[in-house]
């Protein structure tokens, strides 16, 4: 049989959080999507002298920002977002997320996304006439880890791969 297309922004994708390496992975509530922005480097400005034309080196990869709208009320925020509302607030250390992507039409095996990250920015939508929603962004710090084939999303360590 011939592979299935990746699922990429279907409904099965999942963002899961954990405040500590020995916390179980919960997931956030009502994600409407998950977009992750590329990092980059920056340049460093290596002209001198000598130099024709501009020169420059590449810097630092830039970790990135996950995304998340999502659907809420303010009177019924699920547990997960409220704690991470109060990490938001509270200018909270690092945390642990994971996105789930399935390869598979049925959901049970994922490409999996761990990193590390805080809170940067959570907005609240409130519309005339319309749904009530949440953005909240993620600051991602230091490298993203990739591991394909997964089945068991919740499990607490996974062989693993660094993103380039």
């Amino acid at each position: 049989m011939p592979p299935q297309p990746l699922a990429l922004g279907s409904q099965f994708t999942k963002l899961l959080h954990r405040t500590s390496e020995t916390d179980p992975w919960v997931q956030v509530e009502g994600t409407v999507s998950v977009s992750e922005s590329g990092g980059g480097s920056t340049n460093i400005d290596a002209t001198h002298q000598n130099s024709v034309s501009k020169e420059y080196l590449a810097g630092l990869a830039e970790a990135g920002t996950v995304t998340v709208p999502m659907n809420t009320l303010e009177a019924a925020r699920g547990p997960k977002q409220l704690e991470l509302y109060v990490s938001y607030t509270g200018k909270a250390d690092h945390s642990f997320f994971r996105i789930a992507i399935p390869t598979t039409r049925a959901a049970t095996e994922y490409i999996v996304k761990d990193f590390t990250g805080f809170v940067s920015a959570w907005d609240d939508d409130y519309p005339l006439d319309g749904k009530v929603g949440t953005n909240m962004t993620i600051q991602k710090s230091g490298p993203t880890v990739r591991t394909e084939g997964v089945t068991d999303i919740l499990a607490a360590t996974l062989p693993t791969q660094q993103e380039p």
